[in-house]
């Protein structure tokens, strides 16, 4: 569960620095890899190929920070496991 709040929440955070950074990779290559052109007409004030941008960023480096997340979080639990064990068969 709480890795689907982490996913979240970085997934919010990049789109709002996307928004505000328009350059941030992968979103515009990832973008450009569909062959649409750029739609300039805007949804809430913010043109509506930039949404998709930002959303593209917000998954991509979401993932990342929730997969490097779950991977610390299994590497402590196995460290915690192997320290118990030691100590309890010393």
């Amino acid at each position: 569960m709480r890795g689907a709040v982490i996913f979240v929440v970085v997934f919010l955070i990049f789109v709002f620095v996307t928004i505000n950074y328009k350059e941030l990779p992968p979103g515009r290559v990832l973008y450009g890899m569909l062959g649409v052109e750029d739609v300039q007409e805007e949804v809430q004030g913010v043109p509506a190929t930039l949404l998709v941008v930002a959303v593209f960023n917000g998954v991509v480096y979401g993932f990342i920070v929730w997969l490097i997340f779950d991977i610390l979080g299994k590497l402590a639990k196995s460290n915690k496991g192997s320290k118990e064990g030691r100590s309890e068969g010393q």
